[in-house]
């Protein structure tokens, strides 16, 4: 039995991961040259087992999706592999801050019932950040609620 590997194909699996994030920035998440990424894409290299598994890790990217089409495609769209790329480079308060807000869309959405609530953290890979809220006092103090708890934290004068 031979194998036929399409190139291009693979190459245009390559560019719909990356999506909107540029070469460098997804070279640089895989930890290889900016010009390695366009080989790809143009469909004149494959990637070697460690990018493999560097997207599989990254994005979510099967590897034999990758190579050959079949198998398990990413389930997260481009604006959701940007928003994570975002997320995951953000420091804690920003994390804190995008979660607050998300779930204060998703109040004002409707998700208010507790069916609704347990299905969404179920989705979530990180269900302990879903809950916590960070807002600023009056004093010039920030608070994060976490579970029904607040911890207050205050800047050094």
């Amino acid at each position: 039995m031979s194998l036929l590997i399409d190139l291009e194909a693979i190459g245009q699996r390559i560019s719909g991961l990356r999506g909107k994030i540029s070469q460098a920035d997804f070279a640089a998440k895989l930890g290889i040259d900016r010009k390695t990424v366009g080989t790809w894409e143009r469909g004149e290299r494959l990637p070697d087992t460690r990018a493999l598994l560097v997207l599989w890790n990254e994005f979510d990217a099967d590897p034999a999706w990758v190579l050959t089409g079949s198998g398990f495609a990413p389930a997260t769209s481009d604006d959701e592999r940007e928003l994570l790329a975002l997320f995951r480079s953000a420091p804690l308060a920003g994390k804190m801050a995008a979660v607050g807000a998300l779930q204060g869309a998703l109040d004002a959405g409707g998700a208010n019932s507790q069916a609704q609530r347990k299905a969404a953290k179920q989705e979530s890979s990180a269900p302990d950040m879903r809950r916590m809220q960070m807002t600023n006092s009056a004093n010039g103090g920030v608070q994060i609620g976490y579970a029904g708890g607040k911890v207050s934290i205050k800047k050094g004068r």
